[in-house]
């Protein structure tokens, strides 16, 4: 056994290493743990784009510019700003003031088109207005070649049938207006002719009048009575 004065140098030993290597302590790093292995939401899981017109990726053209022009969520919400444009010129076809809304949410895209010079403007105008017209110009230079075709067509078959100087002086003593009218007339009048069984027609109206073509001997004759 130790006396007592070598169990109170032992214990004094003791001390003086205790206080010459402090026992260092562990931090609690728990909760800085738990903040770097349980990340937010936003941060962990990045949204992928996909865009609607082309339905590429963000890894197939990294440097494509990306828009989101409407209220959409989700993986519908995102379009590269090319393919945008050009799905915009095709839904227009031509007419930069034609509205156009999203496919999805029916949210109508604001387009603000750059400004134009007055001479770029000036050509907008006129191409408009070509277009507007154009129909109407087409229909009536149509309508007024046949009426032309139909008038030379009458003058000619007038100066067929009466010879060439009669049918010359009466066309000269004719009203321009009767001229107008009566000259387009005649091919019309023609071709219903050969269209139109017209003899069929006053055949049986001559058959089934009151009148008694029996005591006309020559009409009795010529026409065929039943």
């Amino acid at each position: 056994m130790l006396s007592d004065e070598q169990e109170a140098s032992t214990i004094n030993e003791q001390q003086s290493v205790d206080a010459g290597h402090p026992t260092h302590h562990q931090p609690n790093n728990s909760a800085s743990v738990s903040k770097e292995q349980v990340p937010s939401s936003a941060t962990d899981e990045k949204e992928e784009r996909y865009c609607w017109v082309c339905f590429a990726t963000e890894e197939d053209d990294k440097f494509a510019p990306w828009v989101q022009p409407c209220n959409c969520r989700g993986a519908t919400k995102w379009v590269h700003q090319s393919c945008l444009k050009r799905w915009i010129d095709e839904k227009q076809k031509g007419n930069p003031y034609k509205s156009i809304s999203c496919p999805q949410c029916q949210t109508e895209y604001i387009i603000i088109l750059p400004t134009m010079g007055s001479f770029a403007f000036m050509l907008e105008r006129l191409d408009i207005i070509a277009k507007q017209l154009s129909p109407c110009v087409a229909a009536g230079a149509i309508v007024c070649s046949v009426y032309w075709s139909a008038i030379t067509f009458g003058a000619v078959t007038v100066l067929q049938t009466t010879g060439f100087e009669r049918g010359l002086m009466i066309l000269e003593r004719a009203e321009p207006l009767a001229l107008l009218v009566c000259l387009p007339a005649i091919p019309a009048i023609l071709v219903l002719g050969r269209m139109i069984r017209w003899e069929d027609i006053v055949l049986r109206f001559l058959q089934n009048t009151q009148y008694n073509i029996r005591k006309y001997p020559v009409i009795s004759f010529m026409l065929p009575l039943t």
